[in-house]
């Protein structure tokens, strides 16, 4: 995975004209298929000391408060900035692969496309979006 043989295309979610064009992911499996709008694309750490982390656990929990916070990490981990909007009861599929430095991970996270809503009203609130000035440096 470090090689970047496999998942390596997730980093090209970094660049914004590759998010703009294609923000959407469609998962099908054997009882189940949907479509996904990415709302966050970014990099996280392992060592929770070191800041920028996400609790994974927290977006399965039960308590609406804890999925709200991880949702918030993850969209402040973002290096875009997004207009999608994401609430604790929406499902979600967090994609997370190795980076270079064994203590940071790659991470898309998408939302599922609700009732009502179209893909071209939602490529247009991502096309709004705009990469994030960083004043930190990953390693």
């Amino acid at each position: 995975m470090k090689s970047g043989a496999m998942f390596g295309s997730l980093r090209n979610y970094e660049n914004s004209t590759f998010y703009h064009s294609d923000p959407f992911i469609n998962f099908d499996a054997m009882y189940e298929s949907g479509q996904y709008v990415i709302f966050s694309v970014g990099r996280v750490c392992t060592k929770e000391s070191e800041g920028n982390c996400v609790d994974f656990y927290a977006l399965k929990s039960s308590n609406i408060l804890d999925r709200q916070e991880a949702i918030d990490a993850l969209i402040a981990s973002s290096v875009h900035t997004c207009a999608i909007d994401v609430r604790p009861e929406d499902q979600l599929i967090v994609l997370v692969t190795c980076v270079n430095n064994d203590d940071e991970r790659r991470v898309v996270a998408a939302r599922r496309i609700r009732d009502g809503e179209s893909q071209k009203e939602l490529k247009i609130q991502v096309e709004r979006s705009e990469t994030k000035k960083r004043s930190f440096v990953f390693r």
